[in-house]
């Protein structure tokens, strides 16, 4: 990690991916973090608990998933019910089935076109994670890139000075290298 922490270039690549696979991410309202963010305890629980444990895995899953087809998209969504409490499961739901309906597939894009209507008709539940990391595979954005968008959707509300923070302690270390190589 260089002095600078994340690049500008890569700051400027995370927005991007967080604007084109969150569109309207401002009316997703709280999905997993739903503490004071001022408070580093929190921030650490979260970081700790929700996103190296649960979140990153099931974003870099479901982004490998994307690029094999529906069924395995839909299998990883359906793994996130157990990974929750319920009132993070039905915020992560919530914003993910906000987020499906917004925006329709890029055309061509019948693996991703196929996980919307799927979430759509109710056959799955449409998790936050899932369904960004589907959208980020659209647009061929590599792992470290995808799960600090996520971060940053999360985290949308912070500063963006402590944002850029939030997302260099969050994204594991050895794929954090990997947005500044």
């Amino acid at each position: 990690m260089s002095a600078q922490g994340i690049h500008f270039e890569m700051r400027a690549e995370v927005f991007r991916a967080a604007r084109l696979c969150a569109p309207g991410m401002a009316h997703l309202g709280p999905v997993t973090f739903q503490e004071d963010a001022s408070n580093p305890l929190a921030m650490i629980r979260w970081r700790e608990s929700v996103f190296q444990a649960a979140l990153a895995p099931v974003a870099s899953r479901a982004l490998e998933a994307a690029r094999l087809g529906v069924r395995e998209l839909v299998d990883i969504d359906r793994s996130c019910e157990r990974l929750f409490p319920a009132p993070l499961r039905e915020a992560s739901r919530r914003a993910g089935c906000r987020l499906a309906s917004a925006r329709s597939a890029p055309m061509g894009e019948t693996t991703l076109a196929r996980f919307l209507e799927k979430i759509a008709a109710g056959d799955c539940p449409g998790h936050l994670a899932v369904v960004f990391a589907a959208r980020a595979a659209v647009f061929h954005f590599p792992v470290p890139v995808v799960l600090a968008g996520l971060v940053f959707v999360e985290m949308r509300g912070l500063r963006l000075d402590r944002l850029w923070t939030v997302i260099e302690e969050a994204v594991p270390s050895r794929t954090r290298r990997e947005l500044v190589a």
